[in-house]
Parts: C-alpha cells; structure tokens; sequence
C-alpha cells in the first residue's frame, strides 16, 4: 500500500505537532521537578512525559481537525495514537510510583485517573514555566538537566528536519 502525498504531508505534519509537543514541555518540566523531592533523572523524565501526556490533547486535536484528510485511516490512527499515549501515562504513573512513595502523605494511595488528571495541570505549569526553564542558570551543570537537554536537542533537530521536509514540498 502506497501512501498518497497528502498522506504523508500529513504525517509529517502530525509527528511535527508531537515533536513540538515534546520540545516546548521539558524545559518548564525540569524546573517544576526541581522545586521539590525527590531529584534526579527519573523525577525530571516522568514530570516531562507527565507534562506531555497532559498536553497530548492537543495532538489528537489535530487528528480530528484533519480528519477528512485522513481518509479511511481515521479511525485506526487516532485509535492508536489514544492508546500510545494512554500505555506512555501508565508507564510513567507506575515508573513515578516508588519516586514518589516516601514523600507521599499517610493513607494517600495514588490512582491513574489522578495521574492523568495531574497530567493536564503539570503540562499548563510546565508551559508557564518554559521561559524560566530557557534561562541560563545552575541547573545546566546538573546531569538531569544535561542528559534531558541533549535528548531535546535530538528532538529539536528532528523538528527541524520535518519542517524542512514539509517546506520542500513533494
């Protein structure tokens, strides 16, 4: 099976919007993993992906917009693409768990439907607290924020290389 033109401009057009997704919630995301315990890469990876389920909306948002353009795999890839984010929250909410469980408070017992709730919050935090987080500062000597910002900088350059393969046409 061939992919139309369109269809792959509209591809590249969808995996732009997540990449750009991933790329505007760490940086914000690392600062709010940094106001409080526990620290560390795990603590910074979770808050990021937390953040970026929260605002995963916005991609599937996209999916519905250009539904018609989708044809007859609507369907299938928003279903998909619901369900990856869906296995991605409950993998971070279960690595999240044992991060969190010394600092919870006594007779709290942790629910997804709450993670993927705290998901939405966390991702409006993490988009308030982006300009903070591009702000050169102490944290760039920490190892989180340097294992995380390279993973960014791969992500950013694969943005890059789709709008260039988007901006050159078929």
């Amino acid at each position: 099976m061939t992919i139309s033109p369109c269809g792959r401009r509209l591809t590249i057009e969808f995996c732009l919007v997540v990449c750009v997704l991933l790329f505007i919630t760490m940086p914000g995301s690392l600062v709010l993993a940094g106001f409080d315990p526990p620290y560390g890469l795990m603590a910074g990876a979770t808050t990021w992906i937390s953040a970026f389920v929260g605002l995963s909306p916005v991609a599937l948002l996209y999916l519905l917009i250009r539904w018609d353009a989708l044809g007859r795999l609507a369907v299938p890839v928003t279903v998909a693409f619901t369900a990856s984010v869906l296995v991605i929250a409950y993998g971070t909410w279960s690595l999240a768990q044992p991060l969190h469980a010394n600092f919870a408070a006594p007779g709290y017992s942790p629910s997804f439907p709450a993670f993927c709730l705290v998901s939405v919050l966390s991702a409006g935090i993490s988009l308030m607290l982006f300009p903070i987080g591009m702000l050169p500062g102490n944290y760039f000597n920490d190892p989180v924020f340097t294992t995380l910002g390279t993973v960014n900088l791969v992500i950013l350059v694969i943005i890059l290389v789709l709008w260039w393969i988007r901006s050159r046409g078929d």
